[in-house]
């Protein structure tokens, strides 16, 4: 009974094998196939405006909206990233760079607050962690894992994207803000 049940997986191993590559392939003047229509685009991308947001930060109201008039550095990260530490430590040691000249906020979407004021105390970060518990923020913007960066303009509007730890980011911001 071993030898039969053995005999016919291979068969049925052997008979899969063949009729997978058994397609035919398409005619030499057989017409492209159609490209399927593409669907709606999920989450802002470079070129929109960040949608305004209004978010909790130490206990206030944190609007989107102050950010207008100066190009900003959207970090979205979570407080057991060890990337997300990297990048929120770029911006801090490189503040006075661009102090009044430009915006650095990060916005945490871990679900406990109680993280925050551990994290930025112990990194000593100097410039807001937003905490953005649901994600809507993150999820309007498309932002899947962290850390990811948002370079802004003074409008608000998206000019750059960085998935992971972007080290040269920090350049980018300030280049944006001598309008370079």
């Amino acid at each position: 009974m071993k030898k039969v049940m053995t005999i016919l997986f291979l068969a049925l191993f052997a008979f899969l094998a063949v009729s997978a590559g058994a397609a035919e392939p398409p005619a030499k003047d057989a017409p492209a196939p159609e490209a399927a229509p593409a669907g709606p685009k999920y989450g802002a991308g470079i070129g929109d405006t960040m949608k305004p947001f209004v978010l909790s930060y130490e206990g206030k109201e944190f609007k989107s909206d102050s950010l207008k008039g100066k190009p900003t550095a959207l970090i979205f990260m979570t407080s057991a990233c060890t990337l997300c530490r990297d990048e929120m430590k770029s911006f801090n040691d490189a503040l006075d760079r661009f102090k009044g000249k430009a915006n650095v906020v990060a916005l945490c979407t871990d679900y406990d607050d109680k993280r925050i004021p551990i994290f930025k105390n112990a990194f000593k970060i100097e410039f807001p962690i937003v905490h953005d518990p649901d994600a809507k923020v993150a999820g309007s913007l498309n932002v899947m894992s962290t850390p990811v960066l948002f370079l802004l303009d003074s409008n608000n509007k998206i000019v750059s994207r960085a998935d992971g730890y972007a080290p040269g980011s920090v350049d980018d911001l300030l280049k944006l803000v001598s309008g370079k």
